[in-house]
């Protein structure tokens, strides 16, 4: 594009709903983010730069109007300043190369639309027709849950579907092989609840098995068997965990997974070395084996590496395993293995936990979120970098409503239906267009109204209150299911199968 060197630089506008409404039946999003632009000045000079290799916008609707990215009538897009994007564009983000030839080529990474610029700004770009494609339906699901490189999730029928990294069997679809979209898990199981560890998943059916699947390295799988720290015992489709008991509540975590019977009795089998498992035992145990004691347990923490935590019924916290960090926030730290579980100092009534490699959050009866922990790029939220051995308040803007973690990053949904992450920013998964690291929370961009989020180690995926599933971050073997394989720093929807 022939730039002028009188060209003023481009400031991304500060962007308000229109007084009124379009309809438009469109994504659920709030917000247009915009960055530089294709009209920076050139030449020489002290102040003179070239035009930039890549422009980024963030077109975002709400559904019954969309949200103007300018202060003129422009209600499909805009990127840079005043060139216009029309046609249909939905959570997308648009690209400008800028090459300096005398024309700008912008199109949308998910392929929507395709337009070419004359080198007059500011100017109207129309798709070409026969590059513009039909919105991808997007996947609907009740529950969500990540492992580190896939996601699984159940449609409103119970049954499972999984996506990303197939290695060890995780997406349990039979194959091994990886999915760039969702793929139905091989069973005729219905499940009324999920939960993905690094590289297995686990499921409670409706008739009330166990059933679990994948990597099974460390008798992950609780099926009697274990690789020994090979694949040999992995499962790429679903089997029966051993012993004839209900669970009411299942948690997988790295390289265990520990669930509640009817009684609220603990019970865990895969990794024992620093105690997660919560009994004394010197070896792995491919099995269920009775945790915690005497301990009663109502809900159990989500996620985790070498600890395990769960809420009593009088909604106290309890922890157990690896402490290094502080991360049994007990208010100690040490190398030792800690099978006996331990009360999360501070006296707080929580309802909901979950847990990172090796920090853990949790949510109190009002809605505040407290964390501990290691805190290394931030991901206890308290505006540091320094671990805590005892829970530290996380500034929100509303109450919490869920909350998820992986390595080194967390995630929340106030009771607004906004979502915030914080942490380190691998490849994207903060969801902020950026991929730098925040110690305190930002919002994930692209604003529908969010029902729950999972964080997985370099991607993080949501559902929203009408059931639509998006991910970002990472998108290296298909884990954000949106068909792809390629990175997003923003949300996109995963395909529907």
């Amino acid at each position: 594009m022939s730039v002028s060197p009188t060209v003023e630089w481009w400031q991304p506008p500060t962007c308000q709903p229109p007084e009124s409404s379009s309809s438009w039946d469109a994504l659920r999003t709030y917000r247009t983010l915009a960055e530089d632009a294709c009209l920076r000045p050139t030449g020489t000079g002290e102040g003179n730069h070239p035009p930039p290799n890549r422009v980024y916008a963030h077109l975002t609707t709400k559904r019954g109007y969309v949200r103007h990215a300018t202060p003129h009538e422009n209600y499909r897009g805009v990127m840079g300043r005043g060139i216009r994007m029309s046609g249909l564009v939905l959570l997308a983000a648009v690209m400008a190369a800028c090459s300096g030839g005398g024309e700008e080529t912008a199109s949308t990474t998910s392929g929507r639309s395709t337009s070419t610029v004359a080198e007059t700004a500011p100017t109207t770009a129309e798709p070409s027709a026969p590059t513009a494609a039909a919105p991808v339906e997007n996947f609907r699901a009740v529950l969500i849950t990540t492992g580190d490189e896939h996601a699984c999730a159940l449609d409103g029928e119970g049954r499972a579907w999984c996506w990303g990294y197939g290695e060890s069997g995780r997406l349990g679809d039979g194959s091994g092989e990886d999915a760039a979209t969702p793929v139905p898990v091989a069973t005729d199981a219905r499940f009324r609840l999920l939960s993905a560890g690094r590289t297995f998943t686990c499921g409670i059916s409706t008739d009330e098995r166990t059933l679990c699947w994948g990597g099974n390295s460390r008798g992950q799988l609780g099926d009697g068997t274990t690789g020994g720290g090979s694949g040999d015992a992995d499962q790429p489709s679903p089997g029966a965990v051993l012993g004839d008991r209900s669970f009411a509540d299942l948690a997988a975590a790295q390289l265990h997974a520990c669930a509640l019977d009817e009684d609220g009795a603990v019970w865990c089998w895969g990794a024992y070395p620093s105690g997660q498992l919560g009994v004394a035992v010197n070896n792995d145990q491919t099995a269920p084996v009775r945790a915690g004691g005497d301990l009663r347990l109502v809900k159990l923490g989500q996620g985790g590496d070498t600890s395990t935590c769960g809420i009593d019924t009088d909604g106290a916290a309890w922890c157990w395993g690896g402490n290094a960090f502080g991360q049994l926030g007990d208010g100690t730290r040490s190398n030792a293995a800690q099978p006996e579980p331990r009360p999360v100092v501070g006296g707080r009534t929580f309802r909901a936990l979950a847990l990172g490699r090796t920090h853990a959050c949790g949510i109190d009866l009002d809605g505040t979120l407290w964390c501990w922990g290691r805190n290394e790029a931030g991901q206890l939220g308290d505006g540091t970098t320094e671990d805590r051995a005892e829970p530290v308040a996380v500034a929100l803007e509303a109450p919490v409503r869920q909350v998820t973690a992986n390595d080194r990053i967390t995630c929340a949904v106030t009771e607004d239906g906004r979502a915030w992450c914080w942490g380190a920013n691998v490849d994207g998964r903060l969801g902020d267009g950026t991929v730098d690291d925040h110690i305190e929370p930002v919002e994930v961009s692209g604003g529908p109204i969010w029902e729950e989020l999972h964080a997985g180690e370099a991607f993080t995926c949501g559902r929203t209150t009408d059931d639509a599933v998006f991910c970002w971050g990472a998108g290296q073997n298909g884990r954000l299911g949106d068909g792809s394989g390629e990175d997003h720093l923003l949300p996109v929807p995963v395909a529907a199968p």
